[in-house]
């Protein structure tokens, strides 16, 4: 029985090793099969039609619908030997000429021209847009100092190039207009060639009704922002009367706010909105701010300028400074701001040319 044993062993043993060698040589014999079948022009062929058919559309869709590449994935990294396994296959020259046959074919332009026009036409760029991360970032680019100092300086640049456009055809159209009319009356055109450019020292016809009809928009809306107001309450507290009543307040209270706004800004600065806009400046005739007193007097000539249908303003065409009724009342003048013209004018220069730094 012992020898009987020991053949058994040796026998057992004998056609194990066989075993294994016949499977290594199989498998060997198989790798040189495959790797001959991969490198076939037959097998390119093959890839390039199924590629170009509706084949490479419906997979990807099918893997997408199962969850196919997620569950594939999470298995192939439960594996240890992952990156081994990756890096031999990538090695192999049958491996890299089969993918750049692959990514050279029409199929696959096909293939990724429909997959990015599915992720276009999908939620992910409008998911990205609202991300709070892109508007974080909007944001910051947004309050960026170097964003803001840009849309400060152009917007500067802009208002002072119109506003600088605007005052020179005025003051041509001024002059044109004046010397058009004094030429008209007898000993003008004389007066007009001994005073040389003294004129353009004092605000036109033109300059000062521009100026004049920006100071009437900007009360116009304050009056209605506080008009508005005031009807919301009174409408709370149940009305204001009858038609003539409201119209009477109306017309009182947009007049009140016109008269405190021209005064106010006379006496503290010496020039409305409108006419820093034109670059105006009224004072008395030695060129001294005005005080309440001669700025209301000058309120009351301009309602007598106004009245007779504007005409109180006639003189200004033909006055040697360019006076209206209400400055020949109040004594005053309105000169021509030279000084924060040049300062506009070159802080103008000055931004249009320096760059916008970005940090």
């Amino acid at each position: 029985m012992p020898i009987v044993a020991s053949v058994l062993d040796r026998t057992g043993t004998s056609l194990a090793a066989e075993g294994r060698a016949a499977r290594v040589q199989a498998l060997g014999r198989l790798e040189a099969v495959a790797g001959q079948a991969l490198s076939s022009p037959e097998v390119a062929r093959a890839v390039d039609n199924a590629l170009a058919g509706p084949l490479p559309e419906t997979v990807v869709r099918s893997l997408v619908e199962r969850h196919v590449v997620q569950r594939v994935v999470e298995q192939i990294f439960e594996r240890a030997d992952v990156q081994t396994a990756i890096a031999a296959a990538l090695d192999r020259a049958e491996t890299q000429r089969l993918v750049q046959e692959t990514l050279s074919s029409p199929g696959f332009e096909k293939l990724a021209s429909h997959a990015s026009d599915s992720l276009l036409a999908s939620a992910l760029p409008e998911h990205v847009i609202e991300s709070p991360e892109m508007q974080q970032l909007v944001e910051e680019i947004a309050t960026s100092p170097a964003i803001r100092a840009a849309l400060v300086r152009s917007t500067a640049t802009l208002g002072t190039e119109v506003s600088a456009g605007l005052r020179r055809r005025m003051e041509s159209l001024d002059n044109a207009g004046e010397r058009k009319v004094q030429g008209w009356l007898p000993g003008r055109a004389k007066l007009q060639r001994d005073e040389p450019a003294a004129l353009d020292e004092y605000g036109g016809l033109g300059a000062r009704g521009i100026a004049f009809a920006a100071d009437l928009g900007i009360c116009t809306v304050a009056f209605l922002v506080g008009a508005a107001v005031a009807w919301l309450i009174s409408s709370i507290a149940g009305g204001l009367g009858p038609g003539w009543l409201r119209g009477l307040l109306a017309g009182s209270g947009w007049a009140i706010v016109v008269a405190c706004y021209l005064v106010l800004f006379w006496t503290v600065t010496g020039q409305t909105p409108g006419m820093r806009f034109m670059q105006l400046r009224v004072t008395d005739r030695r060129g001294a701010p005005l005080g309440v007193a001669r700025s209301l007097l000058r309120l009351v000539g301009l309602v007598f300028a106004i009245l007779p249908c504007l005409a109180g303003f006639l003189p200004v065409l033909v006055d040697h400074r360019r006076r209206a009724l209400q400055d020949f009342i109040a004594s005053t003048v309105v000169r021509a701001d030279r000084t924060r013209r040049l300062e506009a004018e070159s802080d103008a220069e000055d931004a249009a040319a320096s760059p916008v730094r970005v940090s």
